[in-house]
């Protein structure tokens, strides 16, 4: 790279730190908020708990609860839970098996995943699956 190239890159991070620094002072927590919904978005096969992130931001457990409901208008867990749900979907469509899909977006028990999953859409993960596999 070039002294430019340097220049422009390092340019563009300060501009970024500091735009993030000026949304922090109007307020805190929706910089913070948005980045822990990314984070889930990307890393929703893993264990992810409210605990993990409240010891991170170090703040109670049932303050952080609050604070995500506030930005994101649903609890934690619900959107947790449809991430994931979202994601077996199109994995079912895809030709996955159930326990196979449960492991993938982040269910330890294939059993406890079928009853989410058929809570959340009113019919089981395999005949969702045998549905697209008609089609």
């Amino acid at each position: 790279k070039t002294i430019d190239d340097t220049e422009i890159a390092l340019y563009n991070i300060i501009e970024s730190a500091i735009s993030a620094l000026n949304e922090d002072k109007i307020d805190k927590y929706k910089r913070i908020f948005k980045e822990i919904s990314n984070e889930i978005n990307i890393n929703y096969n893993k264990q992810l708990t409210m605990d993990y992130y409240s010891n991170l931001l170090e703040m109670n457990t049932k303050y952080f609860s609050k604070l995500f409901k506030t930005y994101n208008n649903i609890s934690f867990i619900d959107y947790l839970t449809n991430v994931r749900m979202t994601k077996a979907q199109d994995l079912l469509k895809k030709g996955k098996g159930v326990r196979e899909t449960s492991f993938a977006v982040g269910y330890l028990d294939s059993a406890y995943f079928s009853k989410v999953f058929n809570q959340k859409f009113n019919i089981s993960p395999s005949i969702y699956k045998q549905t697209y596999e008609k089609n």
